[in-house]
């Protein structure tokens, strides 16, 4: 007698199913396949999880599979999958998903691997011992050349932001004369065995066989986190797996996050002239005499723009910004002293954005009483911008994420989206960047990082502007000297300090339940919490608490765990 457990494909159901397994099924019903069962009176698709002990069940009261439809997840995905369920407390339904062929696949391929020289590189010792490998570089180094490097060792899985990024290096590896399957579209290829299997975040979870090292291209990028629940992290879930597997998992980014530091240890990887694998950027103080003015529109972006040889692309990013302050006397912008985020003028007090802590009306550096807000308008400043230009008519084009563009154009204003959409841009202003920089958000300063990353691939060779009133910031320092190391430990220590993700772990409770119960477990086990936007945000040790927390308080209060949205360190809080 053979008993299998199986996890339905059915919404919102949460529980594993015994069901026997009819003798002409035996031989072909591995973990991970794809099976019919009968379950409540319907005949549902689902995922065998595992083989179940007989002995331990009673038999007589279970059904039979129905048939075996294809193949599904390896073992391995399959463990994995119920790892991050249980992480980031979902669903296992919902992360053998992503792990699942789009398409029904009977049988899998022959495999296609390229045989191929191990190559001899002192950079590639990690593969002997087996660790998380922090890999910093600049927006313009040549990934593909680093992927056939280590692709020698053996298969590769390549986890990249979007889904445009991994057809982009999918081409460029064929050529070099790898053989590539690019996930899920080719689901099936990549468990037959490839060099390279590249795709977005859900190809964390692709099946592959022999696999030799995971590497996650610009984990800082928020695309790699999902935004449904359970919000696991494919760089996470990638460092788990290499663990897991007992092979390295590189993590690239050319300014690396504080949760990727803490992945590999506390070091990165910083090999060769970084400086020369980015382009000028130059960081324009706001605050000189020369500069200072209420109008965004300053004498160096007025030079910038009266040359008519110039294709510029000025980056105003209006959506999620707060009020900003600066001291009207000494110019020197309100910021926190607590976490150095954007104070806000509400009723004759400074109130912080990001972490609520209050003082008088008065400048930290001067003593001075009278503030100045600055408030800039997309619209105006397009206006403003090119009346300053002198460019013929026809130039200016105001760019959203919407907005058709006129690529004829040659001054580009509009939001972070017009660094993506404008075509070979020689020069990206950030107009004010501040607006980023000390947003009401933990993970300010990384977000901002991410900015001047998209715009120095955007603009290769040319030039990324930085217009800003705290000169002195870390990560403008940092980006004004190449020194990004000292960025990064700024980051990490404040983080460490101040008991922010990754040390310890953001629970945002959304839905129609979501305040009551955050409000419960909250007050029972005496955590911090506080609102963002439509939800409540519960600060946990980690999400073993978490889990444990917030089963106690849907039981004791008999809410649905339906009505409670959670999302676990959602990058925008």
């Amino acid at each position: 007698m053979h008993i299998v457990s199986v996890v339905p494909d059915v919404s919102g159901l949460d529980r594993v199913f015994d069901y026997l397994v009819p003798d002409n099924l035996i031989d072909g019903l591995e973990v991970g396949c794809i099976v019919r069962v009968p379950l409540h009176g319907r005949r549902v698709r689902g995922w065998v999880v595992e083989r179940a002990d007989a002995s331990l069940v009673d038999s007589d009261r279970l059904k039979t599979v129905i048939e075996r439809i294809g193949c599904g997840p390896s073992a391995d995905v399959v463990g994995l999958a119920k790892w991050t369920a249980e992480k980031w407390c979902g669903r296992w339904r919902n992360t053998l998903l992503p792990a699942t062929p789009p398409k029904t696949v009977p049988r899998l391929p022959v495999g296609g691997r390229t045989e191929r020289g191990v190559a001899k590189d002192a950079a590639l010792a990690v593969f002997d011992s087996p660790r998380t490998v922090l890999v910093r570089r600049g927006p313009q180094w040549d990934i593909a050349r680093f992927i056939l490097r280590i692709a020698s060792r053996g298969p590769v899985l390549l986890v990249v932001p979007t889904s445009g990024r991994a057809s982009t290096l999918a081409t460029e590896l064929r050529r070099a004369g790898l053989s590539v399957a690019v996930y899920p579209e080719q689901w099936a290829q990549g468990a037959g065995g490839v060099d390279v299997v590249v795709g977005a975040r859900s190809a964390a979870f692709a099946s592959i066989p022999q696999l030799s090292a995971v590497v996650v291209v610009d984990e800082h990028d928020d695309m790699l986190q999902e935004s449904r629940n359970p919000t696991w992290h494919a760089r996470e879930v990638s460092v788990e797996r290499a663990r897991r597997a007992a092979i390295p998992c590189f993590l690239l980014s050319p300014i690396p996050s504080v949760a990727a530091l803490l992945s590999a240890g506390g070091t990165t990887d910083s090999v060769g002239d970084e400086a020369a694998q980015w382009p000028v950027v130059e960081v324009v103080d706001r605050t000189s005499d020369e500069q200072w003015s209420n109008s965004l529109v300053s004498s160096r972006l007025v030079e910038l723009a009266r040359d008519p040889q110039l294709r510029i692309v000025v980056v105003l990013n209006v959506r999620g910004r707060s009020r900003m302050m600066a001291c009207g006397g000494c110019r020197t912008l309100a910021t926190c002293e607590r976490c150095s985020g954007m104070m806000a003028e509400t009723e004759d007090m400074l109130v912080c954005t990001r972490c609520g802590t209050d003082r008088p009306l008065v400048c930290l550096e001067c003593g001075a009483t009278s503030m100045r807000n600055l408030r800039p308008g997309i619209k105006r400043l397009g206006e403003d911008l090119f009346k300053a230009s002198g460019r013929s008519p026809g130039a200016l084009a105001v760019v959203d994420a919407e907005s058709e563009i006129d690529q004829r154009a040659s001054l580009f204003v509009g939001t972070e989206a017009a660094i993506h959409r404008v075509r070979r841009p020689d020069v990206v202003v950030f107009i004010d960047v501040d607006q980023e920089l000390f947003a009401p958000r933990y993970r300010a300063a990384e977000i901002t990082a991410g900015l001047v990353i998209s715009a120095a691939r955007a603009v290769g060779e040319g030039r990324v502007v930085l217009q800003t009133r705290a000169p002195r910031h870390p990560l403008m320092e940092a980006l004004r000297t190449m020194n990004l190391e000292s960025h990064l430990v700024n980051e990490y220590r404040t983080r460490e300090a101040l008991r922010l993700p990754p040390f310890s772990v953001h629970g945002s409770f959304g839905g129609p339940d979501g305040a009551a119960v955050a409000e419960v477990i909250a007050v029972a086990a005496g955590l911090d919490s506080w609102v963002s936007g439509d939800e409540t945000v519960v600060r946990f040790t980690d999400t073993t608490q978490l889990a444990s927390l917030l089963e106690g308080a849907i039981a004791d209060s008999k809410i649905d765990r339906r009505s409670v949205r959670l999302h676990i360190d959602p990058p925008r809080v």
